[in-house]
């Protein structure tokens, strides 16, 4: 049962923040000042406090009904731990009974749309009485039930009524597992747990390559590619906190994993030179489009598709399809020229569409194509989901009004803004999201896909997207959630903090929103001056400055056990790599500078980051473990090798 409560209840919630939520909640009588407000993730749409309490003890028989299904019967069982845990009372759980404590379905439950979602949660001192609109939204009140009951210092629940439902139906969560970190299972449980926590829905896993399929493992490029049998336990687990996984494999652009093998190699459009070890991470992300016109290729397709979509329960599939650079400049272009690009890459949309279809699956696939592509949008397949992605904090967020008036279907795709990073960039990140999920909502988006990619390696670690992670989901479910209270709950949440001091500092030690590619400017040669000729002396000291203090602060709330301990050590590692960027950034400067002359306080710089950043590379290899397989960390132990020898011999040449 613990395990129950840690995965999916893990964020520790505590008393506090000030005011009851949405216009819809009431203002407070002098009777209820008393009553300290709560910290809801997502913020429900309507919360009115109330006088007194509700005891919770032993003998408060606890009523599920008989045909509550798993989820709700988990979310139930980790309520009761938490109580036992943390207030030393167990409730007794029964089928039949009278109040106090009723946790129900409703009678004229709610089938379609985000209100399904919905439930009503009321706490009086006679009675607690929890009642959803469908399965999930009884799971989705006894997860706020629980997190009502972890901000209570004693085994006593404010008397309040909560009525709340999403925004959106569909509230997902994007996860590359594909650039060069695969996760282990229990990391991919602990993103569902997190996501269900925060009532996210659905999640996807960004698969080109790294999927161990029975008829050729070589397409995995290494051992470490998913397995079937994680992907059936993954869907499984997902299911039982009522979270749908979506498959999503890669059939188009991005093939580089599968066409750069000897077997594939002929059926890429524009033929790729080198086996995948040989690329690099640039050739590797710009990948190789799949010839369309070559019906081998579709053959590998349809039987890349074949193995893959039976594992998943979903009735979805996301076939990406993004970013076909090479369509058309290879063996496709007399069909490029004769029909049009576009109507080109619009015929293999069509095409996956049936093949999905084949599988009982409504397809997904990203939208970038075919808004180069204005004239085709009302071609799209209509029972196909665009997936609609710009990932600045000033991307084209209007462009979702094309797919409205063409009658088709689309999500919003934010993120998190972590890819080519060291540390996510919260600043880009937050406006991001908030905007893209305004426009979602403005426009008629049907859902919410939140992406975190890890491009160049994937040097980003997992913590550093809690945040984004939280917040679209947060946003997902109310986009009233103003961020000051967002930073301030979630804070609470992760390190039992009443303040926005974390996300703070976790802003403030990142590139900003007008700077980005941390981990990229880090890992290039020092003779690159391009990567940072538009980044200051001075910018890179406030970086270094503010690195030392968010290391001190993160290392403080593990000494005081205040969050995760995996959580707190990659938050702490990123400070300190982002403080050895700005050093880089100031020692390629220096170089520009210098030229051949002669500097041993330089040569002295060059010395001690060799030996710091060998020191953060060790840390960072036992931080991948503890999440990931081993899968590609050798490219990024070479990549810091290389660094730490360049260093080295500058160090000579300037001593």
């Amino acid at each position: 049962m613990k395990t129950i409560n840690r995965l999916l209840f893990s964020a520790l919630v505590c008393v506090a923040v000030a005011t009851a939520v949405s216009c819809a909640a009431t203002s407070r009588s002098a009777s209820t000042e008393s009553i300290e407000p709560l910290m809801i993730l997502p913020q429900p749409k309507s919360f009115i406090p109330a006088d007194g309490t509700f005891p919770l003890t032993d003998e408060t028989p606890l009523i599920l009904p008989e045909n509550m299904s798993e989820p709700e019967r988990l979310a139930a069982s980790a309520f009761v731990y938490w109580c036992e845990d943390t207030f030393g009372v167990s409730p007794k759980v029964q089928n039949t009974g009278t109040p106090p404590v009723i946790l129900e379905i409703r009678n004229d439950p709610v089938t379609e749309g985000p209100a399904k979602d919905g439930y009503v949660l009321s706490i009086s001192p006679e009675e607690v009485r929890v009642t959803g609109n469908s399965d999930s939204g009884l799971y989705y009140g006894i997860v706020t039930l629980t997190q009502i009951a972890q901000q209570q210092s004693k085994p006593l629940l404010p008397c309040l009524t909560m009525t709340d439902e999403p925004d959106f139906e569909f509230r997902g969560f994007y996860h590359d597992v594909t650039r060069g970190k695969v996760p282990t299972l229990d990391t991919l449980k602990r993103i569902a747990d997190y996501l269900a926590d925060h009532k996210a829905n659905q999640l996807q896993l960004y698969v080109e390559h790294t999927f161990a399929f029975s008829f050729d493992p070589e397409i995995a490029q290494n051992p470490d590619g998913l397995t079937a049998e994680e992907i059936r336990e993954l869907d499984r687990y997902c299911a039982d906190r009522h979270i749908d996984l979506v498959p999503s494999l890669q059939a188009f652009g991005h093939m580089a994993g599968v066409l750069s093998l000897p077997q594939y190699r002929h059926l890429a459009d524009v033929e790729l030179e080198g086996e995948w070890s040989d690329l690099t991470w640039y050739q590797r992300m710009k990948g190789a489009t799949i010839d369309v016109s070559n019906p081998e290729a579709l053959a590998l397709l349809e039987r890349m598709l074949g193995e893959f979509l039976p594992l998943f329960d979903s009735q979805y599939v996301n076939v990406c399809a993004d970013e076909t650079y090479d369509l058309g400049k290879g063996k496709t272009a007399g069909l490029a020229e004769e029909m049009g690009k576009g109507r080109l890459y619009l015929q293999h949309i069509a095409w996956l569409n049936e093949v999905c279809k084949s599988h009982g699956k409504r397809m997904m696939f990203w939208g970038d194509i075919v808004k180069q592509h204005e004239d085709l949008i009302p071609e799209i397949p209509t029972d196909t989901i665009l997936l609609n992605w710009g990932y600045r904090y000033n991307s084209d967020f209007d462009s979702c009004a094309l797919f409205r008036e063409a009658g088709v279907d689309f999500y919003v795709c934010p993120g998190t803004s972590g890819w080519n990073e060291i540390l996510n960039r919260i600043d880009n990140a937050e406006l991001n999201i908030r905007r893209y999920i305004d426009a979602g909502r403005k426009y008629g988006a049907m859902g919410v896909l939140n992406t975190d990619w890890g491009d160049h390696g994937h040097y980003n670690l997992l913590a550093g997207s809690w945040h984004g992670a939280a917040l679209g989901a947060a946003l997902s479910w109310n986009g009233a959630t103003d961020q000051q209270t967002f930073d301030r709950f979630w804070s609470r949440r992760m390190f039992n903090v009443d303040s926005t001091k974390p996300a703070d500092l976790l802003r403030a030690t990142a590139f900003d929103r007008e700077t980005y590619g941390s981990w990229r400017t880090f890992y290039q040669p020092f003779s690159e001056y391009k990567h940072v000729e538009k980044k200051t002396d001075e910018y890179a000291g406030q970086l270094k400055e503010q690195s030392e203090k968010s290391v001190e602060y993160f290392e403080s709330l593990g000494a005081n056990n205040q969050g995760d301990a995996t959580d707190l050590a990659e938050y702490v590692h990123m400070c300190r790599m982002m403080g050895l960027c700005g050093e880089k950034i100031q020692l390629v400067r220096a170089v520009h500078e210098t030229g051949d002359a002669t500097n041993p306080g330089l040569a002295q710089r060059f010395e001690v980051f060799a030996i710091e950043l060998e020191s953060l590379y060790d840390e960072y290899e036992e931080l991948w473990r503890a999440r990931n397989k081993e899968s590609e960390l050798g490219d990024i132990r070479t990549a810091i090798e290389n660094l730490i020898i360049e260093a080295q011999t500058l160090s000579s040449k300037y001593g």
